[in-house]
């Protein structure tokens, strides 16, 4: 079985994506809605939290994980490589630096937390896989983004502190958006309303679906668990609560099928 991590709920979005390229597959979800948000977290807690997860996700059974959490990417994943290199894990942030280059832009603006700007995963992942080739990355940090939409903040508030902060961007700087952070899609449209041009957006998450379809096809050796007709309507979704003895652990089941009475 695949599993998809986020610090929260909002990585549903990439498992969404997922199933949608991958049907028949079985995937599981874990949010470590304890510890939520990690993006103002120091980096060695992110590392230490992350690997803890993605343990805990193998010692279920799973033979691969996707990080659909930037900052948790950005933190763990190149040590993890190093250490764990059996172990199949896969991130949203390579499939949507890739982007980046692949449509040859060169002036991206970023929009994602401190702890993933401090992981410096894009140029690490630019200079392995395209040394040749330059951009010139604009970071904006949007930590206040993840604080009220997790705090359920209407519109109103989001809005004027969006036309906040565009108002100091020059727009026609840059050649592409990216929004580097699970909550960030969420606002996709009332931030488009606000851009007003055509400058395009990258969705890392339809990327990285796209991405997970390459790789399985070229690692015929990886055993995705197909689902049984029982569960073929069915996504199960797991929330770590706390971690003494995985006591806090639940499962909840929710049913997706769209009747069609």
């Amino acid at each position: 079985m695949i599993w998809v991590f986020d610090s929260w709920m909002w990585g549903m979005l990439t498992l969404q994506y997922l199933q949608k390229e991958l049907p028949q597959a079985k995937f599981l979800y874990l949010g470590d809605t304890k510890y939520v948000p990690y993006g103002w977290r120091e980096t060695l807690w992110i590392h230490d939290r992350t690997f803890e997860c993605i343990e805990w996700m193998f010692d279920q059974g799973c033979v691969l994980v996707i990080l659909a959490c930037n900052t948790a990417s950005a933190a763990a994943i190149r040590s993890r490589q190093e250490l764990y290199p059996e172990k199949k894990v896969l991130s949203v942030t390579v499939p949507g630096v890739e982007a980046v280059i692949r449509w040859w832009y060169r002036q991206p603006l970023l929009f994602a937390t401190q702890a993933t700007i401090d992981g410096n995963i894009y140029s690490s992942v630019m200079k392995k896989r395209y040394p040749d080739m330059s951009c010139m990355w604009t970071w904006v940090v949007w930590e206040w983004v993840v604080s009220l939409i997790e705090t359920w903040q209407t519109w109103s508030a989001l809005h004027e502190k969006l036309w906040e902060i565009f108002s100091d961007i020059t727009l026609s700087d840059h050649d592409v958006i990216v929004l580097w952070c699970t909550h960030y899609p969420l606002i996709e449209d009332q931030l488009r309303q606000i851009v007003w041009t055509d400058i395009p957006f990258i969705d890392a998450w339809a990327e990285s679906a796209h991405a997970l379809v390459s790789y399985l096809e070229q690692h015929l050796e990886i055993d995705v668990k197909q689902k049984t007709p029982e569960e073929n309507d069915l996504m199960v979704v797991t929330q770590l609560w706390g971690w003494e003895g995985y006591v806090g652990c639940e499962k909840v089941v929710i049913d997706t099928h769209q009747s069609n009475e």
